[in-house]
């Protein structure tokens, strides 16, 4: 990958927690550096403890992650030693609103949730957690499903879940991690910001593996889809 050759059309912000913040778009591949930041169970308030360097390093999962073609799914192109190649989504994030060091430029700017209605907004949050029970049944755990690691495709309209470079292989803990993960810093605080009522069935669920299994069974009775 070293060897590519030619002007690329831009270089972007590709998230301002990582340690480096900017990648390279060459039509519709972005070029990424090929690291991930840990979780300490001790700053993050997940409690869970997240170390990344190893599997990010072997490849396991983003060869695992090459293998998935989903319509909700950042599509894994290739990769070197030092590289990640991914999709470009050309889209609108799903939440902007939070602060700069996580979105940087796009920080509090214009997002999906601003736009759309109750039902858009069910049926994006149903196919996310059904996209989520994919990984978790290919042996992948996403680790990091907020509402920020979204983007609305301008092209199909679907949601697409980005920051992939940081998945790890499946365990019970971290399957309930994307779970609480996805409850709380997704679902939860999107629907308030719509003004939506869920069910506390939803909202004060028994913490367990099967919390997005609820949900999307929920959201699919609720919209009829």
């Amino acid at each position: 990958m070293h060897q590519i050759k030619g002007i690329p059309d831009d270089i972007s912000f590709a998230g301002a927690s990582k340690k480096h913040n900017l990648g390279v778009r060459f039509k519709n591949k972005f070029y990424l550096e090929r690291l991930a930041q840990n979780w300490d169970a001790n700053i993050h308030d997940f409690g869970v403890t997240v170390v990344r360097e190893k599997v990010v390093e072997t490849g396991i999962v983003l060869n695992k992650l090459k293998q998935i073609s989903h319509p909700n799914l950042l599509k894994i192109i290739d990769m070197c030693l030092c590289t990640v190649v991914i999709e470009y989504v050309d889209g609108i994030h799903l939440s902007t609103k939070k602060g700069e060091w996580i979105l940087g430029p796009f920080s509090n700017t214009i997002d999906y949730v601003d736009l759309c209605n109750e039902e858009d907004l069910f049926s994006v949050i149903r196919k996310l957690g059904q996209v989520l029970l994919v990984l978790h049944e290919n042996g992948i755990c996403h680790t990091d499903p907020t509402d920020h690691n979204v983007m609305i495709s301008n092209l199909s309209g679907e949601p697409i879940l980005i920051d992939l470079i940081g998945a790890m292989p499946y365990t019970k803990e971290l399957e309930l991690l994307d779970n609480v993960v996805f409850l709380n810093h997704l679902v939860i605080p999107l629907a308030a910001r719509k003004g939506i009522q869920l069910p506390d069935s939803i909202v004060r669920p028994k913490l367990n593996n099967s919390i997005i299994e609820r949900l999307v069974t929920y959201l699919g009775e609720t919209i009829g889809r």
